[in-house]
């Protein structure tokens, strides 16, 4: 009898343990794999619906952002990492593609990325990018808070044919319009720029700017748009120098701009040099920094003879001065007093008292970009 009791526990226990392999431990097993296939290293933000894409060997690339962005400037966005191909930045609803440079050992994506001079701040934006490294895809997001940042007003009384066009002026304007926005949203993926910019004119950014981006106008009590640029103090017949390599897009004499050109300078960046009294370049050519494309003048409207410096970044007129070169002390005296400009603060700083006077723009195209998303929040 015993013998029959310890045989009926013994095949109970063979039972149960076969039970236990066939459905419980493939349940534990896709349990730890789904939840390792999850894991993503600190500080480092992964889709969910990315996971299943990842390989198991494929480290996640590291992405540096600026801790926070700022109506009318444009930001820089590094990806690195090793095996990195190329990574699709989405921004502004728009899918913009980067190939992985090789940086020693990793693989390198960069791209300037716009904010809007109307952006609402007190939010935050959302950069998604779809990352290929080693033959997988991951989709990353960053989410970066957007900040206020107070811009000057400037009231002026000018001639009432400096406000208000005549049907002829309005349609010539219009037809400039159109051009230029074909240029200021191409995109290619091969890059010419480099940071910081060359100054164009010679000058500090203390002195040497006679209005800054951003500068809200109100002209014979009518609001304006914007001022959509940077202002350099020069003499007239100056050099005009580009501030990077690149290919000059437009040269012609325009409406408002006057005598101006647009280099392209890869990636959606491109530059503009308004108000030349002469052209020294043509569409098409291939320029470097440091060149020579024209020089100081007064043409168009404007008050006087200066530079009018403008930087557009996936179509968006973006402040330059953050990406001009630094001042250098020119005395013991300026060290001293540490007289050295920060250029990559992007802060709008006064014009110094007792500098010269130069001329400013009257007015520019005020309706010059297209209609676009916002970077998004949550």
């Amino acid at each position: 009898m015993m013998n029959k009791i310890i045989c009926l526990i013994w095949k109970r226990t063979i039972w149960t343990a076969a039970a236990l392999a066939v459905f419980v431990l493939p349940c534990v097993a896709f349990a730890a794999s789904d939840g390792a296939a999850g894991t993503s290293a600190p500080g480092n933000a992964l889709e969910p619906k990315s996971r299943e894409a990842v390989a198991p060997e494929t480290a996640l690339p590291a992405v540096s952002v600026p801790d926070a962005i700022y109506p009318g400037q444009a930001f820089l966005v590094r990806v690195c990492g090793k095996g990195l191909e190329s990574v699709s930045f989405i921004w502004l609803a728009k899918t913009l593609t980067v190939p992985a440079r090789v940086d020693g050992a990793e693989g390198v994506s960069e791209i300037l990325l716009p904010v809007p001079y109307e952006e609402k701040t007190g939010r935050t934006a959302i950069l998604r990018m779809r990352v290929m490294a080693n033959g997988a895809i991951m989709n990353m997001k960053r989410t970066i808070p957007i900040r206020y940042k107070k811009y000057p007003e400037q009231s002026l009384s000018v001639d009432s044919r400096f406000v208000k066009l005549n049907k002829k002026d309005l349609e010539r304007s219009k037809r400039e319009r159109a051009e230029t926005l074909t240029v200021l949203n191409a995109f290619t993926p091969e890059r010419f720029w480099s940071l910081p910019f060359q100054r164009s004119v010679p000058g500090t950014l203390r002195s040497g700017v006679s209005s800054h981006f951003g500068l809200r106008r109100v002209f014979n009590g009518e609001p304006r748009s914007h001022h959509r640029g940077l202002d350099l103090r020069a003499s007239q017949g100056t050099p005009i120098r580009a501030c990077a390599d690149g290919t000059v897009v437009i040269a012609a004499d325009h409406f408002f701009s006057g005598n101006v050109v647009y280099i392209d300078h890869g990636q959606g960046v491109v530059t503009m040099y308004a108000h030349m009294s002469r052209i020294a370049a043509e569409p098409g050519q291939k320029v470097k920094a440091g060149e020579i494309i024209g020089y100081v003048g007064d043409t168009g409207r404007v008050t006087g003879p200066h530079l009018h410096l403008g930087l557009s970044v996936q179509g968006i007129s973006v402040d330059v001065l953050p990406f001009l070169e630094k001042d250098r002390p020119s005395s013991s005296r300026a060290k001293r007093r540490g007289a050295s400009v920060n250029a990559g603060s992007g802060e709008n700083r006064p014009v110094a008292s007792g500098a010269p006077a130069t001329g400013t723009d009257i007015s520019h195209s005020a309706a010059s970009e297209p209609a676009r998303s916002a970077p998004g929040g949550n």
